[in-house]
């Protein structure tokens, strides 16, 4: 039987140097690793003689690049705007690479007993601010000092749907002003617009179920968001409840919904919703075109 003795390691392996697009291909890449065959002997994680990466998941992959190494499990990433610095977060808090080395300059806990969720983390235009969401309520700030060290500058909190209940704060979108950032809570079905100045929520506007990821148009007069699950059922379709919100279901009572909606700002309605695969998650907008990766229809 194969043995993993060590999990205090985790492999992270970006396969480029920038771009929306790497992100998605990313999400596939790690999608295609294959299990391993049993061996004799231990099998310890991480890179192996002969250049595969052997993941927590019991999985091998070959990277087409380089690799780095650390503890934690990574959920997301962003490039600063200049290319130099990888920013990734990961289920305890942030993570600072340098991009051109492919070293680990920094690791940066979040607060609070918080920890990640499972998407969300931008950097804003000047490339100072790094904003992470967590798993129950919030979203931290990560600012640099003169020296480029990082720590936490603040933070925004999420009141959820339900007394002492988690948002989930999901993808995040800032505008190039850097005035506002765009915030997706996925239990409570809405899309936060935050005023980063004061760290106060301006107003809610209400999405499809579960929305993941938010994308501003090139204009920024628009706003399209990832609906996780779809869109709402209506009366005389199949629905389970799922984390409080009821969702549409086949017949083996597995989701059946993905959408994409875009809202136009100027007054927050939604403009349209198209339907998608199924899990709708990251997405990117390039040359009028917006790719969208559908995490549970492969």
């Amino acid at each position: 039987m194969t043995e993993f003795p060590d999990y205090s390691k985790k492999v992270l392996w970006f396969p480029g140097n920038g771009s929306e697009i790497v992100k998605l291909i990313f999400v596939m890449i790690l999608g295609a690793a294959w299990a391993l065959p049993a061996v004799a002997g231990p099998l310890l994680m991480g890179e192996q003689a002969n250049g595969s990466v052997i993941v927590s998941t019991r999985q091998a992959l070959e990277p087409a690049g380089d690799t780095v190494s650390f503890r934690g499990r990574p959920v997301d990433l962003v490039l600063s705007p200049d290319g130099t610095i990888a920013f990734v977060k990961d289920n305890r808090g942030l993570v600072v690479i340098e991009a051109a080395a492919w070293t680990l300059r920094q690791e940066l806990p979040f607060i609070d007993d918080e920890g990640g969720s499972m998407h969300g983390i931008a950097v804003s235009a000047d490339g100072a601010s790094v904003y992470l969401t967590t798993a129950k309520n919030r979203m931290f700030e990560a600012r640099v000092d003169a020296a480029g060290k990082w720590d936490w500058a603040g933070s925004v909190s999420f009141p959820g749907p339900g007394k002492d209940q988690a948002s989930f704060p999901c993808g995040i979108a800032l505008t190039r002003n850097g005035k506002t950032a765009l915030v997706c809570l996925s239990r409570n079905n809405s899309l936060a617009e935050v005023d980063l100045a004061s760290r106060t929520i301006a107003r809610n506007i209400p999405t499809g179920v579960a929305p993941y990821e938010v994308r501003l148009s090139e204009d920024e007069k628009g706003a399209f968001v990832s609906n996780w699950g779809g869109r709402p059922p209506t009366a005389d379709e199949p629905s389970a409840p799922s984390s409080g919100t009821k969702v549409r279901v086949d017949a083996r009572g597995v989701g059946a919904s993905g959408s994409v909606s875009r809202f136009e700002l100027a007054d927050g309605h939604e403009a349209w919703q198209a339907d998608t695969g199924l899990h709708p998650s990251a997405m990117a907008l390039a040359g009028g075109v917006l790719y969208v990766a559908n995490v549970n229809s492969d």
